[in-house]
Order: C-alpha cells, then sequence, then structure tokens
C-alpha cells in the first residue's frame, strides 16, 4: 500500500494552514486559505470512512480516535459546523485586530494606533503603509518602520486565535491518521511535519519598510541537504580547524569568552581563505547549544532595527531562545571636530575589523574585534592583534536583553 488517500488529504490540510500563516497579513487571500483550510480537515475522516474495509480494526480505531476525541472536544465541534457554513451560507464571519505602531531605534517605541474604521482594519499591507506615510513625519519616514500586530478570530468561536484551532484541529487528525496508518502496516515515523511548532498566533507581527514598502516577517525553517553536499560542507568545514582550539565554538560546556575566541579564530580563517566574511547570526538554547544558525544581509540601518527587534519578538514567544553568538564585518569611522550634525555613513573610515558578540539570557555578555590589515589589494584578518570589548554592550542587543528580561544600566553604544 503506498500513501494512504487520509495521509495525503492531511498533507493538504498542512499545506494550506501554512499558506494561511503566509497570508496572514492579506485578508482576502487569508479568508480563502481559512476557508479552503477547514472545509479539507473535514475530508480526511470522510476518506477514512470510504476505506473501511481495507482497514484492520477499523470500528474500534474510528471509534477512540474520532468519535470519542471529536465528540469530546467543542473546537473539533466547531470545525464540523464551520465547514458546514462555509459550504451552505458562505465564508465565516470573522474579525480581526489590528495594531500599527512605528519603530525607528533600538531603544524606543513610536507612537501606535488601533485603526479607527472598517477600511484600515480589513486593509492590505500595502495600504496600511500608504495610510502610514501620509501620517508619518517626512524626517523620520528613512529610517523607520511600520510594525503591524493581527489577530484574526472567528465570531463563533471567540477564545481561539484562527490559525491556532486549525492547528489544534490538524493534531487530532494527525493522531487519528498515525493510528489508521499503523493499522494498515505503514511507517509512520516518515511524516514529520517539521514546520509545525513554527506556526503559531503567538507572533503574529511584520514589519513594513516606510521609505519603500518593502515587507519584512521572519520564520523559522530546515534546509534539507543531499549526502553529497553535507560531505561537501563537512569538508569544507575541517579544513579550517588545523587545532581543536577552532572547534569550541561547539563545545556547550565551555565559557561564553573561550566559545567567542573559538568564533573568531574560525572567522579569521574565513576570512583569510575568502578576503571577506559574512555577517552570520547562531542561536543557542538553555543549555548553550547551537539550535539555529543563518546568515544575514541588512541592505540599511532600519533592516538592523526589524531584525533585532524580530529577534526579541521570537525570545518572547520561545523559551528555548536563550543565547545568541553574532559575527559581522565593522567600520571605525572619526567624528567630525565641529558640532555639526554629520550622517555617519559620511564620516571617514579609520579602520575595519570583524566583529564578534556572544550574548546570554543569564546576562552574560562578550565581544571581540578582530583587527583586518590591508596591503594593496589583500586584506588579512589579524587574529593575533583581536581585542575583547566587553566593557560596553552595544545597543542593538537592547531589544534582544529586554525581552529576556535584563535591566540596563546606562552601558550602552551607539551602532555604527
Amino acid at each position: 500500500m503506498g500513501i494512504s488517500p487520509w495521509r495525503k488529504r492531511l498533507g493538504d490540510l498542512f499545506q494550506l494552514i501554512g499558506q494561511a500563516d503566509q497570508t496572514y497579513f492579506e485578508p482576502e487571500l487569508f479568508r480563502l486559505n481559512i476557508n479552503n483550510a477547514i472545509t479539507t480537515a473535514r475530508t480526511v475522516t470522510f476518506l477514512i470512512q470510504k476505506n473501511k474495509a481495507k482497514i484492520p480494526g477499523y470500528h474500534d480505531l474510528y471509534k477512540t480516535f474520532v468519535l470519542d476525541v471529536c465528540g469530546s472536544s467543542p473546537l473539533m465541534k466547531w470545525l464540523v459546523d464551520a465547514r458546514n457554513t462555509i459550504e451552505k451560507e458562505g465564508d465565516l464571519a470573522i474579525h480581526s485586530q489590528l495594531r500599527a505602531s512605528i519603530m525607528f531605534s533600538y531603544l524606543e517605541n513610536g507612537p501606535s494606533i488601533e485603526p479607527p474604521c472598517e477600511g484600515l482594519l480589513f486593509a492590505s499591507q500595502n495600504k496600511l503603509w500608504r495610510a502610514w506615510l501620509r501620517m508619518a513625519p517626512e524626517s523620520i519616514v528613512d529610517e523607520s518602520a511600520i510594525v503591524i500586530d493581527r489577530k484574526w478570530v472567528a465570531n463563533t468561536l471567540p477564545d481561539y486565535e484562527l490559525t491556532d484551532a486549525l492547528l489544534h484541529g490538524f493534531s487530532v487528525l494527525r493522531s487519528a491518521v498515525d493510528a489508521f496508518d499503523s493499522a494498515c502496516g505503514q511507517d509512520v515515523s516518515a511524516f514529520a511535519y517539521d514546520t509545525l511548532p513554527n506556526l503559531s498566533s503567538a507572533s503574529r507581527r511584520e514589519y513594513i519598510k516606510l521609505s519603500t514598502g518593502k515587507v519584512c516577517s521572519f520564520r523559522r525553517g530546515r534546509v534539507s541537504r543531499t549526502p553529497e553536499q553535507l560531505a561537501q560542507l563537512k569538508k569544507e568545514v575541517e579544513a579550517l580547524f588545523v587545532d581543536r582550539s577552532a572547534a569550541a565554538y561547539a563545545d556547550a560546556s565551555l565559557p561564553l569568552r573561550t566559545r567567542l575566541q573559538s568564533f573568531a579564530l574560525m572567522a579569521s580563517k574565513v576570512f583569510n581563505r575568502d578576503g571577506h566574511h559574512e555577517t552570520m547570526y547562531f542561536q543557542t538554547d538553555g543549555n548553550g547549544q547551537i539550535t539555529a544558525a543563518t546568515g544575514v544581509y541588512f541592505a540599511d540601518r532600519i533592516e538592523k532595527y526589524i531584525f533585532w527587534h524580530a529577534m526579541a519578538d521570537l525570545a518572547r514567544i520561545d523559551p528555548d531562545f536563550q543565547g545568541i553568538f553574532f559575527i559581522g564585518e565593522m567600520w571605525y569611522r572619526s567624528a567630525p571636530i565641529d558640532e555639526g550634525l554629520t550622517a555617519i555613513s559620511d564620516m571617514p573610515i579609520t579602520g575595519e575589523a570583524i566583529a564578534l558578540t556572544g550574548a546570554t539570557a543569564k546576562g552574560e555578555y562578550e565581544e571581540i574585534h578582530v583587527p583586518i590589515k590591508r596591503s594593496g589589494d589583500v586584506a588579512t584578518a589579524d587574529f593575533d592583534g583581536a581585542v575583547e570589548r566587553a566593557e560596553v554592550i552595544p545597543n542593538f542587543l537592547y531589544p534582544l536583553r529586554e525581552a529576556w528580561g535584563l535591566k540596563e544600566s546606562g552601558k550602552l553604544r551607539e551602532d555604527g
């Protein structure tokens, strides 16, 4: 027996919940995906019923995993009623809560509004952006973003956010599908649904760059690689580690400073091999284990604001988010002698370095700068000249430290 028809339909439901999540800030597309997801959820059990003659022990399984569970769950009963409403009467009556605010620094929150009219309450991202652009002072447009918080709820299920309701329904149906597949001799471990934990109403926030209308949002996911790609990646990484100290960054039992020094050694080797170093972000859990890693590119200052505020949002909803390592190139600049206002980007560059930062929810903080030396067209990272700079905390960490409940004591440094 191949993949069962009820498993395929459960996969359709999973896909539709993901599409609803991705279109959460586009009211018409969200409505369409929610309607499709609710009607699809109901057909999972229809397909199980239709194929009951092929399922060993069908009647006992159906009573245990469908009738008993769904009969005792008000939410599962709501899914049935909602499907009937959509198919026989039209769209569900749903409403949205919406709050929009301005973000223009790491340290302060700007003014916010709750749209007073239905036109904005159900507006698309583009319409919200244009409305804010008309209201915002011209002086803050280039380096600010709109922060949009939205929540969708059905009038007939006021205590649940809609995608949360569907995720609960999915988990109930998944248990049933696993039981029926197991009875048919299927290996249910092959169906992991890895992105399921990343769909949650706890993080319904997006950012819009006020100057361009560009939408920024953050989703976590997994990257799959072939065995050949993994072997090549391992070969490239091992080439950088000529001694064990270069791999110490991955040892969660070591002190933060030791691990950051190991990152500095690795970053220096990468720079001296490639002539540059990409900006990298690593996330750790409460045991210090690295749980996520990604390359980061900032087109401008506002994208830095957005990134670190988004990481703070994530830290508030994810109890396993307990630390970070951050690696990037930086430039030293000299401020003008006069007191005139000069943009940081207009100040002359006097030096450059690889900057490495490590921080945890316990309040630990370390920073290392590895100088970059240039001779003609050749640039070299001078690991032996590395300097520890943990006496002042850069202010890009402020949103994250605030999310961790850490109190600042004035030791913040302006991020250039």
